[in-house]
């Protein structure tokens, strides 16, 4: 009864007026909401109406059209070339892929390949990265973290049962070619904006890989300075590349993997090849000179915050001094080590497999450390009581006429993996075995481990 008088006094309010609608909202805040929409949901919004079309357009443009991918064929090319002269997406492009993958006489079409490309690179005022690779448009080939671009044209070509783009057919010929276009027509183009280039060689003939002339013009005029990103994977030599690093001068990713030939760093000047601004270095099956790789390490120790070395071998050294160099570096932020060759066993290194084995309570032999906290543990750890293990194969390598050198051990780095993964802890001005690793040890068992490191020390 007494809702019922209430009722009676306080009328409801009344219903009127029509239903919320989102195209009231300011396009501003109907794009910060597209903003929030993963890919698929964003394109059926997009497909409500004209109004949401044209509302969504920066959300849009800024998640499809910032990295684009083409190989040079009409039918890529002539997609790369409408997105290009786009009203609205055009603006948005920021990375520009250029895929060594030719099918069937598209090479023989070089000066229209290199006429379409000028007029693209002409027309995209707001890119950022010019970038030739190798696999890209597949995108079975992309792997890791690397954004994947739209591959220009690829749902009209995957329609021809006959096509097949796939990068393993390439010859050396058409991947000079696939060079030599993109360079020309950047070259042609005379951008005024600031771009910078990535290359990814890699050699799939088997034969010594020259991309492009490091001599010709354009290249020491006009990209010599602009080359910020380089990989390269090429087994059967490295003089082409030692020529490479010399002519660049801006290099701040450097990716090497796979060279058989013992790699020559451009470091024998220390005052002339200084990369400023090197912040990546990824080294993967090597083998370098000594001298150079510190000289290497000592100038870029201010800039580097990305390593990971692996199967690594010197001529003329051991890991002692370029470990203790990482250790030092300031803007470190991730460290990746693994198979760290050496000639010969370090002092004390007969005990390896126990001590690491018992002690730390780890098999692990690859070295991941993400922060400067970890790293500095993980490295302190490793120079408390730096040793080698035997290699399950011995590696050699030969340069000229000298007689091969070998690589019987590697440093082990159980230790390391170890501190890192807070298996081991450094308490009381030692290297103890972590408590909660082993819940069930006694208080005699702890001080025999305390008592065995500082022994092993």
């Amino acid at each position: 009864m007494a809702c019922a008088r209430v009722s009676s006094i306080i009328p409801l309010p009344e219903t009127t007026g029509s239903p919320f609608r989102i195209l009231d909202l300011p396009p501003e805040i109907v794009d910060c909401i597209c903003n929030y929409l993963d890919g698929n949901n964003l394109i059926n919004f997009r497909c409500v109406c004209k109004a949401l079309t044209a509302y969504s357009s920066t959300a849009f443009g800024m998640r499809f059209f910032g990295h684009l991918v083409a190989i040079l064929h009409p039918t890529s090319l002539a997609t790369l070339a409408e997105i290009a002269h786009h009203g609205v997406f055009s603006k948005f492009v920021r990375k520009i892929s250029i895929s060594c993958q030719l099918l069937d006489n598209s090479a023989d079409n070089s000066e229209l390949h290199i006429w379409i490309l000028t007029i693209v690179f002409q027309a995209l005022q707001n890119v950022q990265v010019v970038r030739i690779d190798v696999g890209s448009f597949d995108i079975g080939l992309c792997v890791g973290n690397q954004q994947v671009g739209i591959r220009c044209g690829q749902v009209h070509m995957s329609s021809e049962r006959s096509v097949d783009y796939s990068p393993c057919n390439v010859t050396a010929w058409e991947y000079s070619k696939v060079y030599a276009a993109v360079l020309n027509s950047l070259h042609r183009a005379k951008l005024r904006h600031k771009f910078c280039l990535e290359l990814d060689i890699h050699d799939r003939m088997g034969s010594p890989m020259t991309p492009f002339d490091i001599a010709s013009t354009y290249w020491i005029s006009s990209f010599s300075m602009k080359l910020h990103k380089l990989q390269y994977t090429d087994p059967s030599g490295t003089e082409w590349l030692q020529q490479l690093l010399i002519s660049a001068k801006d290099i701040r990713d450097l990716e090497l993997h796979r060279l058989e030939d013992v790699s020559r760093l451009p470091f024998t000047n220390i005052n002339i090849f200084h990369w400023h601004r090197l912040s990546f270095l990824s080294l993967d099956e090597l083998f370098l000179h000594y001298r150079e790789f510190i000289i290497l390490l000592r100038q870029q120790s201010n800039t580097l915050e990305h390593l990971h070395f692996q199967d690594i071998g010197f001529l003329g050294g051991t890991w002692v001094e370029p470990l203790r160099i990482m250790r030092g570096m300031s803007q470190l932020k991730y460290l990746s080590l693994n198979f760290l060759l050496e000639e010969k066993a370090y002092l004390n290194s007969a005990m390896s497999s126990k001590y690491h084995e018992e002690q730390a309570a780890t098999t692990s032999r690859h070295l991941f450390a993400f922060g400067r906290e970890d790293i500095h543990t993980a490295l302190d750890a490793l120079h408390s009581h730096l040793q080698t293990e035997p290699l399950d194969m011995t590696r050699s390598i030969t340069e000229g006429t000298a007689e091969a050198t070998c690589f019987h051990q590697q440093v082990d780095l159980r230790k390391a993996c170890a501190a890192n993964e807070r298996r081991i802890t450094y308490t009381g001005g030692r290297w103890v075995r972590t408590l909660w690793i082993t819940p069930t040890i006694s208080s005699a068992e702890h001080e025999s481990v305390l008592v065995e490191e500082e022994e092993g020390e």
